[in-house]
């Protein structure tokens, strides 16, 4: 779908809007906007943010810092392998939100559900903004099983006032994340209701989730019968 066309209950796209801010307030406006101006707009620089943070996040969960000795290889490998790791996975939840979308007889494209996609990252992008104080006072060992098994509480000075605040600013980044991909997938699929939108993005999570249960317990099954 694209804006604005002659069966759009939304409306033109409007006035001139600055997406970058925006976007936080009036997330259905934006896309809008977006869409009927320049949809590729901000689409390599998010790619490229969100895959580098993205990385980031994943080597730390992941305790990486235990085999990779140098931080500078870690930044790197995510300055390198995020940004494509990104644009995979962006791809891959337009053409399962579209699948799901069809369903619901949503109207938007893979292409329009890919943008929505990006743009929803944009709160988790910012976020991941605290590495730069994170990394300045903890350093490679934010990605060691040392750090991360020790419980908040038990640092001290700036380290535990850093990771309060990256708590904190995660948990709004990954709450806002989730209303704003809501409210813009119902806008991109002329769904009037954003919780239509909202179960439009839980359906492949769904999906996903009996698909690996069900793998789970064909793995169990074969075992036990070996």
């Amino acid at each position: 779908m694209r804006y604005p066309t002659s069966d759009d209950h939304h409306g033109p796209a409007g006035p001139k809007l600055n997406p970058w801010l925006s976007i936080w307030l009036r997330p259905r406006a934006t896309i809008r906007y977006i869409m009927s101006n320049n949809p590729s707009y901000g689409y390599g620089l998010i790619v490229f943010a969100y895959g580098v943070v993205n990385m980031l996040q994943s080597f730390e969960s992941g305790k990486s810092g235990d085999k990779i000795d140098s931080l500078g290889v870690i930044l790197a490998v995510s300055l390198i392998i995020g940004p494509p790791i990104v644009l995979l996975g962006v791809f891959i939840s337009g053409w399962l939100l579209k699948v799901t979308g069809n369903w619901l007889q949503g109207k938007a494209s893979q292409m329009d559900l890919r943008i929505v996609s990006l743009w929803s990252y944009l709160p988790l992008t910012l976020a991941g903004l605290m590495y730069w104080p994170r990394l300045s006072v903890s350093g490679h060992s934010l990605f060691t099983t040392e750090f991360q098994d020790l419980d908040v509480s038990q640092l001290s000075g700036n380290v535990a006032t850093i990771e309060y605040m990256n708590l904190g600013v995660t948990i709004f980044a990954a709450i806002w994340t989730i209303v704003l991909a809501s409210h813009m997938v119902a806008e991109v699929q002329g769904f009037r209701s954003s919780w239509r939108g909202f179960f439009n993005l839980l359906l492949p999570v769904m999906i996903l989730l009996v698909i690996i249960l069900a793998l789970a317990m064909m793995i169990v099954s074969v075992r036990g019968g070996v």
